[in-house]
């Protein structure tokens, strides 16, 4: 119960704190952020196995797909880090997918964690853009 509490705890600051932070464009991918997050909790009451890793495997990928997108469009470098950081998570659930037992949990742990490092990455990205004026500021 509690790593769920901190997990939605981090997710919701690190959003509130990215969309101050952002821009319009940056604010697209926190709302993509949100969705499969959401819908990733919503995949956990299907049936343990291929079925609920297939299903959090395509919201990874697509979430994949949306931050590539704006990394390839924009100018900064946390896109670049968070869209590396959520394919080593699909690599792993692409992994967890083949496992059996004990290595299939262990892939779908790792995949899960790095969630916390790209949301840092994200969040520590945006300030410093905020700070060095990169991100224009709203009056």
């Amino acid at each position: 119960m509690i790593v769920p509490l901190v997990f939605w705890s981090f997710l919701l600051g690190a959003i509130a704190i990215g969309w101050q932070a952002g821009d319009r464009a940056d604010r697209r991918v926190l709302v993509a952020i949100l969705l499969v997050s959401a819908l990733s909790a919503g995949a956990q009451s299907l049936p343990e196995g291929v079925t609920r890793i297939g299903a959090i495997l395509v919201l990874d990928l697509a979430l994949l797909g949306v931050v590539t997108q704006h990394a390839l469009r924009s100018h900064r470098y946390w896109p670049l880090w968070f869209a590396g950081m959520q394919s080593v998570a699909v690599l792993l659930t692409l992994f967890a997918l083949v496992a059996d037992g004990e290595a299939r949990w262990l892939c779908q742990v790792f995949a899960a964690f790095w969630a916390l490092p790209a949301m840092l990455v994200m969040v520590l990205g945006l300030l410093a853009d905020r700070r060095a004026h990169v991100v224009p500021q709203r009056a």
